[in-house]
């Protein structure tokens, strides 16, 4: 976010124990944490496979709402317009960098200056 990325990609192959409770919730909390679009895309599940992937691949926007999603875990293409003026719309409404205080915890990022 600090270097001005407007739209996250995590390809990830959750599977079918942990992706039901945790894929989306994760993609819809990256979302807000960056306040960015996040696209999280997921293997197809292969049935003659010892891994059974999750599927359900999510496109969500910065204000964490699923804006498109797989139907389930078969193969599929996504498709999602993604209108970028909404990053900025929702960056000035509620200004998350302004809140940090890397003067009191430190930054965990070398050579990154949040007050910038």
């Amino acid at each position: 976010r600090k270097k001005g990325a407007s739209i996250l990609v995590y390809p990830g192959a959750f599977n079918t124990v942990t992706g039901p409770p945790h894929w989306e919730l994760l993609a819809r909390a990256r979302a807000l944490d960056a306040q960015a679009f996040v696209v999280c895309a997921s293997p197809a599940r292969n049935p003659d496979s010892a891994y059974q992937a999750y599927g359900h691949s999510v496109v969500v926007d910065p204000w964490g709402a699923p804006l498109e999603r797989c139907a389930g875990h078969g193969e599929e293409i996504l498709f999602a317009d993604l209108d970028l003026t909404r990053v900025a719309e929702v960056r000035n409404s509620m200004k998350l960098l302004d809140q940090r205080r890397p003067d009191v915890y430190g930054t965990f990022i070398e050579g990154v200056d949040w007050k910038e």
